[in-house]
């Protein structure tokens, strides 16, 4: 893991065991997915956060603050932690602090049975590729993540969905469903390879 998730490493680990052992669950039952709820969140140099601790009531909060504060960033925390994507941007490079070589976010979340886990988000400036760990193990890819913790996102990003063509709100739909149905995840991945692999091939005979 990069060196600037240690603090946000540290921070999660005492939100999910409360100082003391080893979160209660590496992986949410079937049940609990569908009920997650984000209790801490620690971000290092996302955006305009150069640190910054969240501990979050059960009742919800309310984020307000001047524009440019960091508002957004904090929900565009939320859903990398989540999803390990960004609903402002389709590049996770311009998510890294200017002027840092790498940005870092944890949080701890509980599930409605009472098992907690914890999730890391790690991402180079660089070349290199953005590392997730799930209660302190990695995970091979962002697939794994996906359905987990599920969160949906609407933001002004998102006008498209109602504005745009088909194919807009075809794929917000197919990301909601991937998160409730793992099922459907992977045959639009293997769908989507198919696509791609036909694509290359057409246009090779075509050539």
């Amino acid at each position: 893991p990069i060196q600037h998730a240690d603090a946000c490493r540290s921070y999660a680990a005492q939100g999910a065991t409360g100082g003391h052992g080893r979160p209660d669950a590496r992986h949410a039952s079937s049940a609990e997915q569908l009920i997650m709820v984000l209790e801490t969140l620690a971000t290092r140099n996302v955006r305009n956060h150069t640190f910054s601790e969240f501990r979050f009531p059960e009742n919800g909060i309310l984020l307000w603050g001047e524009n440019g504060a960091g508002k957004t960033a904090v929900l565009e925390s939320i859903a990398l932690l989540c999803t390990s994507r960004s609903f402002v941007t389709s590049s996770d490079k311009t998510i890294v602090n200017r002027e840092s070589d790498a940005c870092a976010i944890a949080g701890t979340l509980q599930a409605t049975g009472g098992s907690k886990h914890t999730v890391e988000y790690n991402l180079p400036q660089g070349p290199g590729r953005k590392q997730i760990m799930l209660d302190n193990a990695p995970l091979g890819s962002s697939v794994e993540l996906i359905g987990r913790f599920p969160v949906v996102s609407l933001s002004p990003q998102y006008r498209a969905i109602t504005s745009g063509g088909p194919s807009e709100r075809r794929s917000f739909m197919d990301f909601v469903i991937s998160q409730a149905h793992h099922t459907y995840l992977m045959d639009l991945v293997e769908y989507k390879k198919v696509i791609k692999s036909t694509t290359t091939v057409t246009k090779k005979y075509c050539e």
